[in-house]
């Protein structure tokens, strides 16, 4: 890259040809740097921060409209708690008594519009995380509707096992995105998409809560939805591009086959103080005493076997099993075998 244009015209047609060549690679690996970067950036600083900022700002403007609701369907089921005891054991408590009690604690209007406002700002008691931050994040869509259409056609992206089916909804995003539906935005169809890609926290706002009945889902909300998986699988390597060098598959600069055999393994073996072939390990041969020949009872014995019963022979492919406290090695031989 520090080569002027004079010196490249004295190089031979190969040696020229070979530069340019790889001066575009280099070129190209730095712009899907910087464009993943920005990416990054984008995403971190931009959206999902001020996302969540917004979030953050708007739970505190309405938290106290939200906590005179919530007092109010306190004193309601209070109440109804209370018309539990209501009655003999065998005489059943009538509908109308029980909420001529709550309207002398709550009107039934009060109450219809604690009941409203508390069902949308709080998520469902069985939503796995809540998605105020996510809604503000829709918010946003023409931030990132001009990039996604050009994203997963510029750059080509690869993925392992776990970010296979996000990056395959993320290359079917231009089509999604420029579809002309016949319903009000930002409906669409729910055929267009992969309803596996959406993930818990993304549900409710995709689908609708309650899910609608034609089954339409939210353009925007599964714009989003695609993207942070996508963003975040970038940063876990589960989604990658091999034309960059910080963006690229960690896996594919690791040896296999007779790169690792042949030129690495022995020498990384040996670095470690480890033996290079396969070996099993077998007893160690108890020592002899000074008399000249092992007793009995020092002999190892195994189960079933009688004491001074020779161990019976072992085939020549029989590696043997592993001993501890054993050397390594391969398999002893009986004295005259």
């Amino acid at each position: 890259m520090r080569a002027d244009a004079s010196a490249l015209k004295r190089h031979p047609d190969g040696r020229r040809l070979a530069t340019l060549l790889a001066t575009v690679r280099f070129l190209e690996g730095e712009s899907v740097d910087d464009t993943l970067d920005l990416l990054d950036l984008l995403m971190a600083a931009e959206l999902v921060n001020k996302a969540q900022n917004a979030s953050n700002k708007e739970k505190v403007r309405k938290h106290p409209k939200l906590a005179k609701s919530a007092a109010r369907l306190g004193v309601a089921v209070e109440a109804l708690f209370e018309s539990d005891g209501w009655g003999g054991p065998d005489e059943e408590v009538r509908v109308a008594e029980v909420w001529e009690a709550l309207e002398t604690v709550i009107s039934r209007a009060d109450l219809r519009a604690a009941l409203v406002l508390v069902n949308e700002n709080v998520p469902p008691a069985d939503a796995a995380d809540p998605d105020d931050w996510r809604t503000e994040l829709v918010g946003r869509y023409t931030t990132v509707s001009g990039f996604l259409k050009l994203l997963p056609e510029v750059i080509s992206f690869g993925a392992n096992a776990e970010g296979t089916s996000v990056l395959e909804a993320m290359k079917a995003l231009p089509d999604i995105l420029g579809y002309r539906s016949r319903l009000p935005a930002p409906l669409i169809p729910g055929r267009l998409v992969d309803a596996d890609v959406v993930n818990g926290p993304w549900k409710r706002l995709v689908f609708g809560h309650p899910v609608r009945d034609d089954g339409s889902v939210n353009r925007h909300a599964y714009a989003f939805c695609v993207l942070e998986q996508f963003w975040r699988g970038l940063k876990r390597r589960e989604i990658y591009t091999d034309a960059s060098t910080k963006w690229r598959n960690p896996q594919a600069e690791l040896l296999e086959g007779p790169q690792w055999e042949e030129a690495i393994r022995p020498n990384a073996l040996t670095a470690l103080s480890l033996p290079t072939t396969r070996t099993r390990c077998w007893p160690s041969t108890p020592a002899r005493p000074q008399g000249g020949r092992r007793t009995a009872d020092r002999q190892p014995r195994r189960p079933g076997r009688r004491r001074g019963e020779d161990p019976p022979d072992r085939g020549e492919g029989d590696r043997g099993t592993a001993v501890p406290g054993g050397t390594c090695g391969p398999a002893p031989r009986r004295c005259g075998a």
